[in-house]
């Protein structure tokens, strides 16, 4: 009867506790590394790698344990974070072109990003608010073509060949015909298929034409 009379007390005990559980309203910090593919303002797809650490708030007071873990331990928070950052990414990284994102100064762009995702982390996404503690822009790799232009002091040329005006782009090709070096072909002719100027097109054709003719 005794040892009866301690297992029921024991039991009694262990749902006690478990009933004055503490609960919370407000997550822990949490980090998150996420790499994020994104165009620029004219239009090339660049790969931003950051870093953040946020935490949330709930409208209930049992979506947290007084760890700030959350209490249903299914609950994927990757698509709320990710649907606030990502968004933040785009809205800042579309204003620049890939040009612009090589002059500036990183922490230029990492501020815009961390104003902007904290800005839209005031909206409750599936109940839940996000508050961004802190914000670190890491690497940003660009089109290898991008790396080569910039490498050869090209870039200017490079960037001026996304004009819609055909002149300012036939001085771009002007200039990267007569440089003559492998980079300077290879932005040619990634850029033949986007060249809609037929003016163009031709001086490209007989320009290469001739350089072939000199090395045969």
């Amino acid at each position: 009867m005794k040892i009866q009379a301690i297992l029921l007390c024991s039991t009694l005990l262990i749902l006690m506790l478990s009933s004055c559980q503490k609960t919370s309203n407000q997550s822990r910090q949490f980090e998150k590394r996420l790499n994020i593919n994104v165009l620029t303002k004219n239009q090339e797809n660049i790969e931003v790698n950051l870093r953040c650490w946020y935490q949330f708030s709930s409208s209930s007071d049992k979506t947290f344990d007084e760890k700030g873990q959350f209490i249903n331990q299914n609950e994927n928070i990757d698509p709320i974070l990710k649907a606030t950052v990502y968004s933040a990414v785009r809205t800042v990284i579309k204003k620049y072109s890939s040009k612009d994102l090589y002059l500036i100064e990183k922490r230029t762009v990492e501020n815009e990003i961390y104003d902007e995702v904290k800005s839209l982390g005031k909206d409750s996404i599936y109940g839940l608010k996000t508050q961004f503690n802190d914000f670190l822009l890491g690497e940003i790799k660009y089109p290898h073509i991008i790396n080569q232009a910039k490498n050869s002091n090209l870039l200017n040329e490079y960037d001026l060949l996304k004009s819609k005006k055909p002149r300012d782009r036939l001085k771009a090709i002007e200039k990267l015909l007569n440089e003559g070096s492998e980079t300077s072909y290879s932005i040619i002719l990634e850029h033949w298929a986007d060249e809609n100027n037929q003016e163009n097109r031709d001086y490209i054709l007989k320009k290469l034409s001739e350089a072939v003719k000199k090395k045969d």
